[in-house]
């Protein structure tokens, strides 16, 4: 790893809330039931490592700044899932089971890990120093994260109904053992656009302004010898 100070995270949840009303309906269910499904899905990665390189042009001229820099290092990925579900009958009140419709016994949890990453970011600015003391610029940057955790990817879309929660209680699991989870990693790209201006109050043009004019060499010589006769 190349540096300590962190320079990147993210977190993004995934939440599928899935609402059915049944008219007519299976035992134990009643006529007008209504079932709510939450199924969350939460990654979240963080990095470490950074180098960089700076280099500016400016005067009164359209002037220009780039930036490079290239983390190596460390991503802890961590994935979060949960899930309940709401069981409302007619005149009863609700019943809350744990385990969504992708979210069941055999999937929820937290899971992390750590992987190596690269994290190259290049960024530079444009801009005219209006006055000796004012500039206005614009920008662009662009960075790349490789080896993240996305909510979508990791969702296993193959279910076994048999564990599907009930408003008497959590299913028994007959059979295999799906949704299953598994790291999938991809990677995170990221752009954008700044518009700016700086302001800059330079107090060594403000003292030379002020400052006594030497006198010429001929001046000086006469006081001095002025000064060192008897």
């Amino acid at each position: 790893m190349i540096g300590a100070s962190p320079i990147c995270n993210s977190t993004k949840s995934w939440p599928s809330p899935k609402t059915s009303r049944f008219s007519t309906a299976p035992a134990p269910f009643v006529p007008g039931s209504t079932i709510v499904s939450l199924t969350a899905l939460k990654p979240a990665i963080a990095s470490t490592a950074g180098r960089s390189a700076h280099a500016r042009n400016g005067g009164g001229e359209p002037g220009y700044e780039r930036a490079g820099h290239a983390g190596l290092g460390d991503t802890h990925q961590q994935v979060t899932i949960s899930g309940t579900t709401v069981f409302t009958s007619p005149g009863g009140a609700p019943v809350t089971q744990q385990g969504g419709l992708l979210a069941l016994p055999t999937n929820i949890g937290t899971y992390s890990r750590d992987q190596f990453s690269v994290i190259p970011q290049i960024g530079f600015n444009v801009g005219r120093q209006l006055t000796n003391n004012f500039r206005v610029f614009v920008g662009y940057t662009f960075m790349y994260w490789s080896n993240v955790v996305r909510p979508g990817d990791q969702i296993d879309p193959v279910i076994n109904p048999t564990q599907l929660p009930t408003a008497a209680g959590p299913g028994t699991l007959v059979g295999p053992a799906r949704p299953a989870f598994a790291f999938h990693e991809s990677s995170l790209w990221a752009q954008g656009v700044n518009v700016g201006m700086g302001f800059s109050c330079d107090s060594r043009s403000h003292e030379r302004s002020h400052r006594p004019r030497r006198a010429p060499d001929s001046c000086r010589a006469d006081r001095l010898g002025a000064f060192n006769q008897p």
